[in-house]
């Protein structure tokens, strides 16, 4: 049977030795040390959301890393943060790692795509929580850029919308219910939506499971960025396809959207199976975030400095 795919690029838990606060969601008396790793617990909705933070207090913009799936439980203690390495190579960034408390509601669970509860949508809340760090160091929206993979890219592209943000998004999936691995979405209908079928999770829950049915909707697209591996035959097929025509259609009916940036990378990569649903290269990925970051400041007239 097929897994879902794992991160393993950097994929140390976490730092040690980190400081650890917790906390309610407007943070409203939270000091950060300058250039160390803080680990907030935000409580919020009945929910603890980890959240580790790099704070810089000269820091330009913010990047937020997702949480992709994880292959299995066995011996794992959670939060996990992947990527959490990255920090130094965004030295003019305050770098956030978001663990998802989906996580917690099961043991089985491997992916949450910050689905949350049925009347709980972590994904929205953890956005809110981001927002408010930002205001704490005077950085806009349109300067907070959401990175993930697979999973990860799902909830980066639902984050970047909620903020009016920018999503960089490696392999997504944009369509929950077209994931490939059932096994993993199963448990999820049953300890996350709490909903026997996924006829009546899309029924009940579309909104939050398919990025394309949320962007209309909501009439809206934060600038997106997509790395997608060609070799990854299913996603390009049941989630990269149909979003870049829910986008055409978007752009064609809603002319207010036009100024809104799409972007996307292409590589080619398997895994040891020759599974194409797999990242890209560590650098390959660094490159596609910083000239991401680049284009947009430039064309917003800022001094960049990535």
């Amino acid at each position: 049977m097929s897994k879902p795919v794992i991160d393993t690029i950097a994929h140390r838990l976490r730092p040690a030795g980190s400081q650890k606060i917790e906390t309610g969601k407007d943070l409203a008396n939270i000091s950060f040390n300058d250039d160390a790793f803080t680990e907030l617990f935000v409580t919020e909705g009945g929910a603890c959301f980890p959240i580790l933070v790099k704070w810089r207090r000269h820091a330009k913009r913010i990047l937020v890393f997702g949480q992709s799936a994880i292959s299995n439980r066995d011996g794992l203690t959670l939060p996990i943060y992947h990527r959490w390495t990255w920090s130094d190579d965004f030295p003019n960034a305050t770098c956030i790692w978001l663990s998802d408390p989906t996580l917690h509601l099961s043991e089985t669970l491997l992916g949450g795509w910050f689905q949350g509860e049925p009347e709980h949508f972590y994904a929205e809340t953890a956005a809110q929580i981001i927002a408010n760090i930002a205001s704490l160091c005077d950085i806009p929206t349109e300067l907070i850029y959401f990175y993930g993979s697979s999973a990860g890219g799902f909830s980066s592209i639902v984050m970047a919308d909620e903020l009016n943000a920018n999503a960089i998004a490696e392999i997504p999936q944009i369509n929950m219910t077209k994931y490939h691995v059932k096994s993993v979405t199963d448990e999820l209908l049953k300890h996350s939506l709490k909903c026997p079928t996924m006829d009546i999770a899309k029924e009940k829950f579309e909104y939050r499971m398919n990025i394309i049915a949320r962007l209309t909707q909501r009439k809206s697209i934060p600038n997106i960025t997509i790395l997608q591996n060609v070799n990854d035959n299913i996603h390009m097929k049941n989630h990269i396809y149909p979003l870049l025509e829910s986008l055409s259609a978007m752009h064609d009916t809603h002319t207010s959207l036009a100024h809104r940036r799409f972007r996307m990378e292409l590589f080619a990569n398997r895994g040891p199976t020759g599974d194409g649903h797999v990242v890209a290269t560590k650098q390959f990925t660094l490159d596609a975030i910083r000239q991401t970051m680049r284009d947009l400041e430039v064309s917003l007239g800022r001094q960049v400095q990535i």
